[in-house]
């Protein structure tokens, strides 16, 4: 007799009429891991690619070719044997800044900052998190590159897989953007996506409020984990 294991995340999917089973079948690798060896992945880990599988279906089947995203989602599954876990590749999302003018640089700012003018971009993407110690770590593991000067060797610091990677350079940062197929933004580019949708000096406003960000002002202050910044408080869909 032949039975299909249904986990209880994927109920809400069976009464949308959205073939939950099948994804059952194209996760089987990372069922059968858990299953041979559960004390390596935890109850949390599994709650994560759940959810993330969750959010990925809503933003792909609703109107759009439901083959089409099955497929997209083996693509997906066949780079995660490569580069990490299920969890990691799907999380790499990523807001849309749209085509238009924005205002850059900073009339009392250095002198390489001056004039604020407006500058025309066409509309683009970015990575709605900052990458992370673990997905970092990856890169350093696949390539062989120098990891970075903060790490206690070639691991990052306990505890710490979830926060932004500090220390790299500028050819590191490079280097891992071609590795995941992407590219650094450009100057213009960072700038419009930092300053939200009506040209502020800061994305909440005029006046600089250091509970709104951690910049390392004061002593203490460390990198947070992904997803710290306030929702919704730059305007692209940063929830």
């Amino acid at each position: 007799e032949y039975r299909w294991t249904i986990y209880d995340d994927h109920v809400p999917f069976a009464r949308r009429g959205i073939p939950a089973v099948d994804i059952i079948d194209f996760d089987y690798p990372y069922w059968h891991t858990t299953q041979d060896t559960p004390d390596k992945v935890s109850a949390e880990s599994l709650e994560r690619v759940g959810r993330l599988l969750e959010v990925w279906l809503e933003e792909i089947l609703p109107g759009g070719d439901e083959e089409a995203a099955e497929i997209d989602l083996l693509r997906r599954l066949a780079a995660a044997d490569d580069r990490g876990t299920l969890a990691e590749v799907l999380d790499r999302s990523v807001v849309r800044v749209p085509a238009g003018e924005f205002s850059m640089g900073d009339d009392g700012g250095p002198a390489n900052e001056r004039p604020q003018r407006p500058v025309y971009l066409d509309g683009f993407e970015i990575d709605r998190y900052e990458v992370t110690n673990v997905q970092y770590w990856r890169f350093v593991q696949a390539t062989g590159r120098e990891p970075p000067p903060y790490w206690p060797g070639d691991d990052y610091p306990p505890g710490q897989a979830d926060v932004p990677v500090v220390g790299v350079t500028w050819e590191g940062a490079d280097a891992y953007c071609a590795w995941v197929g992407r590219r650094l933004p450009t100057e213009a580019e960072w700038e419009k996506a930092c300053r939200s949708t009506d040209g502020r000096t800061y994305p909440w406003g005029e006046e600089w409020d250091p509970l709104r960000a951690n910049v390392g002002l004061f002593e203490g202050d460390v990198a947070q984990p992904r997803g710290y910044t306030e929702p919704g408080l730059v305007g692209w869909g940063d929830d």
